[in-house]
């Protein structure tokens, strides 16, 4: 009796131990089953290395359902998503110029199983990089978590890449190769968008070495100005130089693309004139019986010069300044002004372009007269001055006279 109670004992204690081995091994039928709630960890887990950034948050879902039993479980797994940088090498048939376009499009990647209802995707966004003369592409990693017990399917919550910008392409001159007996002209470029995850930005960056085999004659494609500029630097109180510059982005067939800055020097002056005044009137007017007249030319052509690539035309600019009295019209004093300025133009085999430059403009005259004074032996004496300016770019000239008129028959 006793050993059948002991062998009934050790078979019932087989059976559980070979029950629960099966539980683990087979998941229980699920019969019923519904998600309750749903959502993401906000807070979002950064390593940054050299090949990327990597990017890991907790989805979750609760579902309640009935198996044997009923359930109420929360279901999480941890998605990790990645930014992978670009290093490569692209050979090119040219080094023409351009804009950039971006398209976007997904395709699906790995998955694996996590737990006994939920499936890892690796989701890819490739966003691709089209030059005129080459591509490429950046290869973003977005994982999502599906739920499936036999009863009910969910996609688990989850981030996804947004905005995507594209922050253009610096390019830099590297040394020539030579491979497998072909030289290869090459540049550095260094490429970088910013895309959007959960709320926050991050910079995806590419390294690209940018090869073209040399074929024949370095050729100039085409040239054109990407920034200008002038610097004034003044010499004296009425002239100084201009240093007119441009920065031009040109594309040769076997150099690649270069940036190159030209400059040259434009002069300004002020001629020396010779003005006359009188100092007798034969009429004693008052302060506010003369007139001030301004006569300003049109500016004329006067000599051209050529200096690397630049045509240089010099500009005569004439300003003329009278004091007449306003009755009779009589000129009292004669100012003239004669000044000089350049302007320069750049060619090359592609580009005609007028460099920046500053000119004289703006002349302005006024006098002011004082009372008449009588001095010693009868003589009347009244003092006038005449004031002149001139601006050349953010610089103003200036200039003035004083004269002292007579009246009387003794002096």
């Amino acid at each position: 009796m006793w050993f059948v109670m002991a062998a009934a004992a050790v078979l019932t204690g087989m059976m559980m131990t070979s029950c629960d081995k099966d539980d683990e091994i087979f998941p229980k039928e699920v019969i019923e089953s519904e998600v309750l709630d749903q959502g993401i960890d906000e807070q979002v887990e950064e390593q940054v290395g050299t090949d990327g950034t990597q990017l890991s948050y907790e989805s979750w879902i609760v579902v309640k359902g009935i198996t044997r039993a009923a359930f109420e479980n929360k279901v999480s797994v941890t998605l990790n998503n990645t930014l992978n940088n670009v290093n490569k090498e692209i050979e090119v048939s040219s080094w023409e110029s351009g804009d950039a376009t971006i398209s976007v499009t997904c395709k699906a990647g790995e998955s694996r199983k996590n737990g006994d209802f939920v499936t890892v995707l690796d989701s890819i966004m490739v966003c691709r990089v089209q030059y005129p003369n080459f591509s490429f592409d950046y290869e973003l990693v977005y994982q999502v978590g599906l739920y499936d017990d036999g009863v009910t399917k969910q996609t688990m919550p989850y981030h996804k890449y947004e905005n995507i910008v594209n922050n253009g392409c610096e390019l830099s001159e590297l040394d020539d190769v030579t491979e497998n007996g072909k030289a290869y002209k090459r540049q550095r470029c260094a490429h970088s968008i910013t895309v959007t995850f959960n709320g926050k930005q991050y910079t995806v960056s590419s390294e690209l070495v940018l090869k073209k085999e040399v074929k024949g004659e370095d050729m100039l494609l085409s040239s054109k100005v990407v920034d200008e500029g002038v610097s004034f630097s003044e010499t004296d109180s009425w002239s100084g130089e201009l240093v007119s510059w441009i920065m031009l982005e040109q594309t040769w067939s076997e150099s690649g693309i270069k940036q190159i800055k030209k400059e040259v020097v434009l002069k300004n002056d002020m001629l020396e004139t010779t003005g006359f005044s009188t100092n007798e009137l034969a009429t004693m007017p008052g302060p506010n019986d003369f007139v001030i007249k301004q006569e300003n030319a049109d500016p004329g052509r006067l000599e051209k010069r050529e200096a690397d690539g630049f045509t240089i035309q010099q500009y005569g600019y004439n300003v003329t300044v009278r004091l007449n009295e306003k009755a009779s019209g009589k000129t009292l004093v004669y100012m003239p002004y004669e000044f000089v300025y350049e302007k320069a133009t750049y060619q090359d085999e592609k580009l005609t372009y007028e460099m920046p430059f500053r000119h004289y403009e703006n002349p302005q005259s006024s006098f002011t007269a004082e009372s008449w004074n009588l001095g010693e032996g009868g003589m009347y004496s009244m003092k006038l001055g005449i004031s002149f300016s001139i601006q050349f770019g953010e610089k103003t000239y200036s200039d003035s006279e004083r004269y002292t008129f007579f009246y009387g028959e003794q002096r």
